[in-house]
């Protein structure tokens, strides 16, 4: 009589046992796919062309991202005053974004997005300069590239696209400096962003 009540114990426990795994085992899946909704970061390149730039992501979705990048020009070497002819201002670009990743900005994406800035050229920091030329550029760019996780939270995105640039004055009027840096044509361009996603 003792032999059956102790199977009976047995099998008890051993379908509590493989239900409890069974619904660990689909808790799993839920938490793998959880996807971050904000994405901040620096832009690495921009640097190079004496910007500092810094942007945020908004993803709704896994796949789909609205963003914004604003950024400052700096002109020159020296502190607080720079020769005629460089160039400074601030600018931001607004766009859309697709990664074919999971979990948010992840694997290979596609991003447009519409690009505006006010810049002046011939001017002094400190000193009222009557050659100041100030003048608006607007226009679009298309970018296909890679982002990759570093850790949980790290991303570490790469890109190259072209942009298409007008300006609100002759082009001729500008200096050499300010047309390779916000001049008036289409030209490639390329990103490296740094940021966390959460």
């Amino acid at each position: 009589m003792v032999r059956p009540s102790a199977a009976l114990v047995v099998v008890a426990m051993a379908a509590g046992a493989l239900s409890s795994s069974s619904r660990a085992r689909a808790d799993t899946p839920a938490r793998a796919e959880e996807s971050p909704h904000h994405f901040v970061f620096g832009q690495a390149l921009a640097v190079v062309v004496r910007r500092i730039s810094v942007g945020y992501e908004l993803l709704p979705t896994t796949h789909h991202s609205f963003g914004l990048t604003v950024h400052g020009q700096w002109p020159g070497t020296k502190y607080f005053s720079y020769a005629p002819g460089e160039v400074a201002g601030f600018g931001a670009e607004v766009g859309y974004r697709y990664y074919a990743g999971d979990r948010g900005p992840n694997g290979p994406f596609f991003a447009a997005s519409f690009l505006t800035g006010r810049y002046y050229s011939r001017s002094s920091f400190l000193e009222s300069d009557p050659n100041a030329l100030w003048f608006t550029q607007y226009g679009w760019a298309l970018d296909f590239g890679w982002a990759t996780y570093l850790d949980r939270t790290i991303v570490f995105a790469l890109a190259a696209g072209v942009q298409r640039t007008w300006i609100s004055v002759d082009r001729s009027t500008i200096t050499e400096q300010a047309q390779l840096l916000n001049g008036e044509e289409l030209k490639p361009r390329a990103q490296i962003q740094v940021g966390r996603a959460f």
